[in-house]
C-alpha cells in the first residue's frame, strides 16, 4: 500500500490503538509492532481484526471474565521467575526456598494458575508443587558456580521511544518509494542480555510441553529470536560501553528451552544457540515491512467495510484448539456475528506491544 486512505487515517485517529497512530508532524502513520502482533496477523487477518483492532476476548465458560490460556499464562509466569532468578542468584541472600517456594507460590497464586489444573499439561507437570520442583531443578543445574554467562541486564524493553527502527519513510524523494507510507518500529522485551566471553547475546526462555527430536527446529525460521538479535544491534550502545561492543559480536541468541514434562532421560533444560548473519537480519527487516504493507492494506479494507480474508485452516487448529472466534465466523450474516460477539465476548484493552504481562488472550 503506497498511501493510506482518508478513511484509514480518520479511523486510526479515532480508535487510538496502542500499536498504530497518525503523526500530524510527520504526515504519516507510525506503527510500533512486535512479533506477537505480526504473527497473529499472518496467521489470520480476520482473527487479527477481532483481536488487535476491536479488542474482543471470549468469555470464560467457568466464571466471570475472559477465557484464560494456559500456554500464555505459564509462559508469563516462568518469565517472571527467570527475571527474579537472574537478578538475585549471585547474591549472598539468595536461597532456593525464597526463590522456588515462597516467590513462586506468590506469583502462582496472584496469577490464579490453579484455574488451569484441568489442563493436561498442568496435570502432567503436577500443578504448583511440580512447578516449584522445576524451579529447584533449574536453580541447581544453573547455580552461580555453574552459570558461565555473565548477566549484563534483565528485561530490556524497547518500543514506544522508537529505539529500534524497521523502516522510516523518506518522503516522495525516498529511494524506496514502493514501501508503505508509514514509519515502523519494533517493540519487545529481551529476557536476559549476557556476555559469554565471545558474544554479547540475548537469551530467550521458551517453555515447551516436552522435547521431541531437535527442539530448535521451530526456531530456525521464527522471526521472534531474529528480531531480538536485530534489536540488540540497534540498542547496544545505550546499554554497554562502545569498547565492550567492539570486543564482542552480537550475532547470536541463546534459546533457553524448558520442558514442562520431566523427560525419561537427560535434562529438562536445553541451551541451544542460533546464529544470525547480517543478510538474515536484513531479510528479517524486509519481511516485517512486507507484512506491515499487507496489514495496512487489509486494515484499510476493514475500516471501509470491504472485508478481509480469513484462513479457514486455522478455524479448528488455532494452536491445537478451536479458534476463539469460530462461533463468530460461522454465523450467517453480519447482524448474527454482532449478536454473537455481544453475548459471548468482552471488549478489553487492545494488545499493547510493550506490555509483556498482557494475559487477556
Amino acid at each position: 500500500m503506497i498511501k493510506p486512505s482518508t478513511q484509514l487515517i480518520d479511523f486510526v485517529c479515532e480508535a487510538q490503538l496502542p500499536w498504530i497512530s497518525y503523526s500530524d508532524e510527520r504526515g504519516r502513520l507510525v506503527l510500533v509492532i512486535d512479533n506477537h502482533l505480526l504473527s497473529t496477523y499472518r496467521a489470520c487477518p480476520q482473527y487479527f481484526m477481532n483481536y488487535a483492532v476491536e479488542g474482543w476476548r471470549k468469555r470464560s465458560e467457568f466464571g466471570p471474565g475472559v477465557e484464560k490460556n494456559w500456554f500464555l499464562d505459564f509462559g508469563i509466569l516462568f518469565h517472571k521467575m527467570m527475571e527474579e532468578y537472574y537478578r538475585s542468584f549471585r547474591e549472598e541472600s539468595f536461597t532456593l526456598e525464597s526463590f522456588a517456594i515462597d516467590s513462586a507460590f506468590k506469583h502462582w497464586d496472584e496469577m490464579g494458575m490453579d484455574q488451569h489444573l484441568s489442563h493436561k499439561e498442568a496435570q502432567e507437570m503436577g500443578g504448583y508443587p511440580g512447578f516449584a520442583g522445576m524451579l529447584i531443578q533449574y536453580a541447581v543445574q544453573f547455580k552461580a558456580e555453574n552459570e558461565r554467562l555473565r548477566v549484563i541486564s534483565t528485561e530490556i524493553a524497547f518500543g514506544k521511544k522508537h529505539e529500534v527502527p524497521i523502516y522510516e519513510w523518506g518522503g516522495p524523494e525516498s529511494d524506496s518509494p514502493l514501501f508503505c507510507h508509514a514509519d515502523i518500529y519494533l517493540a519487545g522485551r529481551i529476557d536476559i542480555l549476557a556476555d559469554d566471553g565471545i558474544y554479547i547475546l540475548p537469551m530467550d526462555h521458551k517453555t515447551m510441553g516436552m522435547f521431541r527430536g531437535d527442539p530448535t527446529i521451530r526456531f530456525h525460521t521464527d522471526d521472534g529470536p531474529t528480531g531480538y538479535v536485530y534489536a540488540m544491534n540497534k540498542i547496544l550502545p545505550r546499554i554497554i560501553s562502545t569498547e565492550l561492543i567492539l570486543k564482542r559480536q552480537c550475532s547470536k541468541i541463546l534459546m533457553n528451552l524448558i520442558s514442562k514434562r520431566v523427560p525419561k532421560e537427560g535434562s529438562r533444560f536445553k541451551r541451544l544457540p542460533l546464529f544470525k548473519s547480517e543478510a538474515m537480519l536484513e531479510a528479517y527487516r524486509q519481511r516485517q515491512i512486507g507484512t506491515v504493507n499487507n496489514l495496512l492494506s487489509d486494515l484499510d479494507s476493514y475500516v471501509r467495510s470491504l472485508g478481509v480474508q480469513r484462513d479457514s485452516s486455522k478455524c479448528y487448529n488455532w494452536y491445537y484448539k478451536d479458534c476463539n472466534y469460530l462461533d463468530v465466523c460461522r454465523q450467517q450474516d453480519a447482524s448474527a456475528e454482532q449478536a454473537t460477539l455481544q453475548s459471548g465476548y468482552i471488549k478489553l484493552p487492545i494488545w499493547n506491544t510493550e506490555a509483556i504481562n498482557d494475559s487477556t488472550e
